[in-house]
């Protein structure tokens, strides 16, 4: 897998909360489908992986809108082994999302909603002692906690300063991203993709995760925070897989089942464990919580804050 750098390359990075001045040429205030400037700062680059630097990922960069001096870094990867974490931006964390309306021909109307590490860190200096949390969905629960570990593992061998590791509407999307006027707003080089597709069935996995158990032993022996999120009605893998796996961890219970709450609303159940690992549910969740925004955007903040669930 790599000695500091896990070599998998996703298609696309969303790197969200914090924030960062760089170039001006990086910073996208407009886009097609939206009207008026952007109500968030988003910067758009390349970042080179390996020492040759042949491999390029593009990721999207935004800024915090609560407290971008102290908010910590938040890397999100999209689950589905081929699918590109642009559907994250929009779909799931959405600081931006579709709107609701049949294709016809032009450009898919966009409307705000509520709701290589080392070598990108190189270039923001300024955000490596700001908390570093590794984050995603779905099929990226496998590449998370491995993903996590190598960078920790990269911590103690190579990387000075260290990284401040913590824890870890389809058809419109395609329409928008291969239109050529978006591609040039969002600063894509061209030619470097014919067509983008947000999720590519024809690609083959050549490596697979087979259990992701060892990789939460040793990145929580260690003393990370982990947030292991289930939505209850998720028949893909229903919570209560998960909540066996995590008991075959034998870490004893800190704070017993119970549930969580919306103002006087259960919202789902959690349960804590030893080493800083926190199990939780929520209620009418699906097998990817954006099924349920107001929850997902509660628990997310409470935790991220160190606030009980």
């Amino acid at each position: 897998m790599g000695s500091c750098i896990l070599k998998l390359l996703v298609p696309i990075l969303v790197l969200v909360l914090l924030t960062h001045h760089g170039d001006s040429s990086s910073i996208i205030r407009h886009l097609p489908g939206f009207e008026g400037p952007l109500p968030f700062e988003l910067e758009t680059e390349y970042v080179g992986v390996g020492e040759e630097e042949n491999d390029q990922m593009f990721y999207y960069f935004i800024k915090s809108e609560r407290n971008p001096e102290e908010d910590p870094l938040l890397i999100w990867l999209t689950g589905g082994a081929p699918c590109s974490s642009f559907s994250g931006l929009v779909y799931e964390n959405r600081p931006i999302a579709f709107k609701a309306e049949a294709y016809n021909g032009s450009i898919p109307s966009l409307v705000s909603t509520t709701y290589s590490w080392t070598k990108w860190l190189d270039k923001h200096p300024e955000y490596f002692s700001n908390p570093f949390y590794v984050t995603g969905n779905s099929y990226s629960g496998k590449v998370v906690p491995a993903i996590f570990q190598e960078i920790s593992n990269g911590n103690y061998i190579c990387c000075k300063p260290q990284i401040n590791l913590q824890s870890s509407r389809y058809w419109l999307s395609e329409y928008w991203a291969n239109d050529e006027s978006v591609r040039r707003a969002l600063k894509v080089v061209k030619g470097t993709k014919e067509k983008w597709e947000r999720c590519r069935w024809s690609l083959r996995v050549n490596q697979d995760i087979k259990s992701t158990i060892p990789y939460h032993m040793n990145n929580s022996i260690k003393g990370y925070r982990s947030l292991i999120l289930s939505g209850d009605h998720d028949l893909a893998i229903p919570f209560l897989a998960t909540q066996e796996w995590i008991r075959s961890l034998n870490f004893s219970v800190i704070e017993k089942w119970r549930p969580w709450m919306i103002h006087d609303r259960v919202a789902g159940y959690t349960q804590t464990y030893a080493n800083k690992m926190t199990f939780a549910t929520v209620k009418g969740g699906g097998h990817t919580l954006e099924y349920k925004p107001e929850e997902s955007s509660i628990i997310f903040k409470r935790w991220i804050s160190g606030q009980p669930l």
